[in-house]
């Protein structure tokens, strides 16, 4: 009787670990896209939850206002009537690369307010002649696959209290 062994050879365990390497490098391949691809629509939600917050902030306020005026170390004032007769002054300023918003009431800060830190965005107010103020917020260009082509925000507000 003959005996056969059982068991695989060299060149069979060769074929196997060369085709084990080829798959595990096309799944580590895959990972690597799917990261970045997470990372881009982690980006273009910040981006969006922070604009339009960023941007709603602006709206409320300025539709509240009763005159809405600019100075070369404010971003954007804002003069306010609340209750009692009495007026305030919200003050949008930038520190270094955040955006403060200042409540003033009578001639002293009553509140200073961290609203955003603009690292990576750019805010631009422009002041319209019908009266309107045009806040807009982008950022740098496209620099992920899968992150937005179109990298700004932007509402109309007229200081009377209307959407334009």
């Amino acid at each position: 009787m003959k005996h056969s062994k059982k068991g695989f050879t060299l060149i069979e365990l060769l074929i196997v670990i060369a085709m084990l390497s080829i798959m595990s490098g096309v799944v580590t391949k895959m990972w690597i896209g799917m990261e970045r691809m997470s990372s881009a629509v982690r980006s273009n939600m910040k981006f969006s939850f922070q604009g339009r917050r960023i941007l709603d902030q602006f709206r409320s306020d300025i539709m509240q206002s009763t005159q809405v005026s600019h100075s070369p170390e404010n971003l954007i004032t804002l003069n306010q009537d609340i209750k009692n007769g009495q007026e305030r002054q919200l003050i949008y300023r930038m520190d270094g690369r955040e955006l403060i918003r200042d409540t003033v009431i009578g001639d002293k800060i009553a509140r200073s307010i961290k609203i955003a830190s603009l690292d990576k965005l750019m805010l631009d107010i422009a002041f319209k002649d019908n009266g309107a103020v045009r806040i807009e917020l982008s950022r740098k260009p496209k620099q992920l696959p899968m992150q937005f082509r179109d990298c700004r925000m932007a509402t109309y507000v007229s200081a009377l209290g209307e959407d334009l």
